[in-house]
């Protein structure tokens, strides 16, 4: 499985954006708020992320010495969180 890097993902977006509204005729301003305000959405998502990956990393960590009785519920919540 070929790891994906949502960042790269968001600027993509971005710059597919920023081809879509001129075509469609925003004016500077409306565009430039726009971008902007996504720019700012994508650097949380990549904070989020990278935080999630730092939380993960450290539950791995420690997944063995999670009691056997709880492991499966353990990994029950993480699989709702689709981690």
């Amino acid at each position: 499985m070929s790891k994906v890097d949502n960042r790269t993902t968001g600027n993509k977006l971005l710059d597919s954006l920023k081809v879509e509204t001129e075509v469609i005729g925003f004016s500077q301003n409306q565009l430039t708020l726009y971008i902007a305000q996504t720019e700012e959405l994508v650097k949380k998502l990549a904070y989020d992320l990278d935080r999630y990956k730092e939380g993960y990393s450290v539950l791995s960590e420690y997944f063995d010495s999670i009691p056997d009785d709880e492991k499966q519920d353990v990994d029950s919540k993480l699989m709702e969180l689709n981690l």
